[in-house]
């Protein structure tokens, strides 16, 4: 799955991590636990396993968002769309070994009316978003490797 990159908001980062792929890919692909290591999601609840078309439904922010899994091929990639507020959004992760560790790439894209009419907040608030999730999502496998 590919995010639209002629959506009127894309963003996208990416960072090393000191941790097993195996281990990154838990603390992704276990929505129920996101907010332990995640100080940006409030709730995260998944219903169903993760399989392509299982729903999960979280809370960032004073946003309730709904989302559905796309794409899983463990541990490489886990794709969602998900809908808040007028927004619609296509999220991508990529997870490639290194010698000392993991390389762990993200995508998203927005459409709707407010990436239509404020792009340049939209894109502002959706690249810090990601930023975020990263170093949060790095911190917590560097530290369970520690371990």
């Amino acid at each position: 799955m590919r995010i639209y990159k002629t959506s009127p908001v894309v963003a996208s980062a990416e960072v090393e991590m000191g941790a097993d792929i195996e281990l990154v890919w838990k603390l992704l692909s276990t929505m129920d636990h996101w907010p332990e290591w995640n100080s940006d999601v409030r709730s995260a609840k998944i219903y169903g396993a993760l399989t392509p078309g299982s729903h999960f439904i979280w809370k960032a922010g004073h946003m309730t968002i709904t989302s559905t899994i796309s794409q899983v091929y463990k541990p490489h990639l886990l794709a969602w769309t998900g809908r808040s507020l007028g927004i619609a959004a296509t999220h991508t992760w990529h997870m490639e070994s290194k010698r000392e560790g993991v390389l762990v790439r993200t995508e998203e894209s927005w459409e709707g009316p407010f990436p239509l009419l404020l792009p340049w907040l939209a894109k502002k608030l959706l690249q810090e978003s990601i930023q975020s999730w990263l170093q949060q999502l790095k911190a917590a496998a560097e530290k369970a490797a520690q371990i």
